[in-house]
């Protein structure tokens, strides 16, 4: 169940940062939060798109091991791309939302490995 959870939350959270840099790149700033409309705002979306795939493999890795690390990365990949067909709600209330609970639940698991 927990596999699950995070494969969800990983999705929706890489699906509003993907959004919201499409929308950057678009030049469609009424779409974005004011802070997101400058290039500091950008960046941070750029450095959690870049690293919203090694953070799921890295739940998936420390829940169920390897096959976790596999289940978990492809699934986040699939799901994000599921998400953005079938989800319209805003994109910035899922990043903030789910990305938030992502590298929380990241920084959980760091802690109990350790």
């Amino acid at each position: 169940m927990e596999t699950i959870s995070i494969i969800i939350v990983g999705a929706l959270a890489f699906r509003g940062a993907a959004s919201m840099a499409h929308s950057y790149l678009n030049k469609k700033f009424l779409y974005l939060p004011l802070f997101f409309t400058s290039k500091a705002g950008f960046n941070i979306l750029q450095i959690y798109l870049y690293a919203a795939i090694p953070i799921a493999i890295f739940n998936g890795y420390s829940i169920d091991g390897w096959l976790g690390m596999f289940i978990v990365g492809i699934g986040t990949w699939v799901g994000m791309l599921i998400a953005n067909l079938i989800l319209r709600f805003n994109p910035t209330l899922q990043f903030f939302l789910f990305g938030s609970v992502n590298i929380s639940w990241t920084i959980y698991n760091t802690i109990q490995l350790l």
